[in-house]
């Protein structure tokens, strides 16, 4: 994962600072339900890929510049506890290096996203875009579980760079008030690279990657400046 990613934000607001028509910017903050896709098993390396889904909420909260009345970009910063119930292999790093399986692993991630939208239809106060962007994942910390009622209570520190993804989304807006407006939109990862998890092992392999698509639906309210 390139660590220039977490730039990208800084370059944002660094573009549109010499601006100074502040009612081109927009806060906003959302609730975030998500179903991540994943595989079944990450152990065993010829296993039949067969698919299945996780469910979490996170939060965000974004600023947003119009360019025209159509073109738009944002970005900002979201937290997630993203699960994924994959089996894969947990070497504990007690001192009896016990290993189980792990059906159950929990990664909370900081998700940095930067989008570029635009806005294709607008109706009295409603209006429908569309946007293309890429989520940079920080991954601050990790827990495993059997899926049993087993699991180590320990969190494990991460504070690295995860990977990043590629996001479409499609959303609405609507002016609920001078200010004020309610927004909506739901986002597909066409493509997410995962980095390889040390704690977790499979079939001839000393870590894995978690590998992981996620579709996402973002609502929540934005303020113009």
């Amino acid at each position: 994962m390139n660590r220039k990613l977490h730039l990208l934000p800084l370059m944002f607001f660094c573009i549109t600072a010499y601006s100074q028509e502040k009612d081109k910017f927009y806060i906003g903050i959302q609730v975030m339900p998500e179903a991540v896709f994943h595989q079944k098993d990450y152990v065993l390396r010829n296993a039949p890929k067969e698919t299945t889904a996780s469910y979490g909420v996170g939060v965000s909260t974004t600023v947003q510049y119009l360019f025209t009345s159509r073109f738009f970009a944002e970005t900002g910063v979201g937290f997630i506890s993203r699960k994924i119930k994959g089996e894969a292999v947990f070497n504990h790093p007690g001192p009896t290096a016990e290993m189980i399986i792990s059906k159950e692993n929990i990664y909370r991630t900081l998700v940095f996203p930067l989008n570029a939208g635009y806005t294709f239809w607008q109706k009295n106060n409603t209006a429908v875009h569309v946007t293309a962007g890429i989520n940079a994942n920080f991954l601050l910390s990790s827990k495993y579980a059997s899926g049993s009622g087993n699991s180590y209570p320990d969190t494990y520190k991460k504070n690295e760079w995860q990977g990043s993804a590629l996001v479409l989304g499609l959303g609405a807006s609507h002016q609920a008030g001078s200010n004020l407006y309610l927004t909506g939109r739901v986002s597909y990862s066409i493509s997410n690279t995962v980095a390889k998890d040390e704690w977790l092992s499979g079939q001839g392999e000393n870590a894995v990657a978690l590998s992981h698509k996620f579709l996402n639906v973002q609502a929540g309210v934005k303020f113009r400046l």
